[in-house]
């Protein structure tokens, strides 16, 4: 299955990646709590479905930015953290998910030209850098 990547931007137009917000969010109410890791893994476990085990992993890597909850662990965390679902994304941020999209191809256009082809999601900075390097190649140096 392909990984989802979630950005999260904010009024001021900034970007930063999904990950790393939700687990500052997440240590931020674990320390308010006075929870561990293990903690937060036994709050959450009667509020998983019957036959559904929640991971002792998912704490840790949520905490260490290295992937996000699926809705269905977002649910369980904020019913272990007695707190609404939006409480754990960032204060005025628009959550923009899209399903990767990965299709390069290069080929030669003539003698030293290169023809690049791309459709790929992008945080939108780094949109903005690629936008600008296209721009400046027409220009005399």
């Amino acid at each position: 299955m392909a990984k989802r990547n979630r950005y999260y931007v904010s009024q001021e137009g900034t970007a930063a990646r999904g990950t790393e917000l939700f687990a500052r969010r997440l240590n931020q109410l674990m320390l308010e709590r006075g929870w561990t890791q293990a903690d937060l893994t036994r709050a959450a476990q009667p509020h998983m479905p019957k036959g559904k085990h929640f991971g002792r992993h998912l704490p840790s890597n949520w905490l260490t930015a290295k992937n996000m909850p699926s809705p269905l662990q977002l649910s369980v965390l904020s019913k272990a953290l007695n707190i609404p679902e939006s409480d754990l994304v960032p204060e005025s941020a628009a959550v923009i998910t899209a399903p990767p999209k990965e299709d390069i191809s290069l080929s030669m256009s003539g003698t030293d030209l290169v023809h690049m082809k791309f459709d790929m999601d992008l945080p939108p900075e780094v949109a903005m850098e690629i936008l600008k390097l296209v721009k400046g190649l027409g220009k005399a140096p």
